[in-house]
């Protein structure tokens, strides 16, 4: 009988860490769970699939990784190598990951594809995890942790201020201010945001170059972002590689529809886990 009762506990305990699905933005107010994930379809001002996560920080139960694929060739140029997504997904604590830094080919074997499973790859940003540090602070906007385990989003000068890090390209959010640039294309984009009391952190995928998601420009993101509750935002790698992985109860699944028609590898992907 206490087996039982300890077995229901700890299946309770995994299940309010798991990442919970809710029809729409109005139903996360509503939810306890930690992890929230909706998908919203837009028809103005074009057709547009919506991807976003919402994580509660509040407690001790999750944390995040910057999980980073192998470099190739030690002190070579290389940093790292390209990896198909579901790669990364070793650890059974994993509850969500996205996409994040851009990066630049070392080499090129394969004369019919432009990225391929096991490219000798650098790295775009700072990429920095408990393991090693793979890249280092650039001009870059950044996501880190610092070590008391806040989340940041924005320039980074200090390399020690963090437990993980991963890089984008530029802030789109700034103190509750939409600071990219009006006029941008329309692509697939990955965004990670922070809300202003640093309690919440948002992973945004929105799917592009599909005829039922034509994509969006960073300026667009960064008001949608803004009215889901994020303070802070930076725009991470997009167009192919943007995607979103979550567990909501059978495992690791991808979320969004990639702009291509494999899923493309990458170097670092960012990630949610149970402690």
């Amino acid at each position: 009988m206490y087996y039982i009762i300890f077995f229901l506990c700890l299946l309770n305990l995994y299940s309010d860490e798991l990442v919970v699905k809710v029809k729409s933005f109005e139903h996360v107010k509503s939810s306890k769970a930690k992890i929230v994930y909706w998908h919203e379809v837009r028809t103005k001002p074009r057709p547009l699939q919506l991807h976003t996560i919402r994580i509660d920080l509040k407690g001790a139960t999750l944390k995040f990784n910057a999980l980073i694929s192998k470099d190739p060739d030690g002190k070579g140029p290389a940093e790292a190598q390209l990896s198909m997504p579901w790669t990364f997904h070793k650890s059974k604590k994993i509850l969500a990951t996205i996409n994040c830094n851009a990066f630049g080919a070392q080499e090129r074997k394969d004369q019919w594809m432009r990225w391929y499973q096991g490219q000798a790859v650098t790295i775009l940003g700072w990429a920095k995890n408990k393991e090693r540090l793979a890249s280092k602070i650039d001009g870059n906007a950044s996501f880190w942790i610092g070590p008391k385990g806040i989340p940041h989003c924005g320039k980074a000068t200090k390399e020690s201020d963090a437990q993980i890090a991963i890089s984008g390209f530029r802030e789109i959010l700034k103190a509750g201010t939409v600071v990219t640039r009006k006029k941008d294309s329309l692509h697939p984009r990955t965004v990670v945001g922070i809300s202003k009391d640093k309690c919440y952190v948002f992973f945004s995928v929105i799917d592009g170059r599909r005829k039922d998601s034509k994509g969006v420009t960073t300026m667009e993101h960064a008001e949608i972002l803004k009215a889901f509750g994020a303070w802070d935002a930076i725009n991470l790698d997009g167009g192919g590689s943007s995607i979103m992985y979550a567990n909501s109860g059978s495992g690791l699944i991808r979320m969004n529809k990639p702009s291509s028609t494999f899923n493309r590898p990458v170097p670092v992907m960012l990630a949610i886990e149970r402690k």
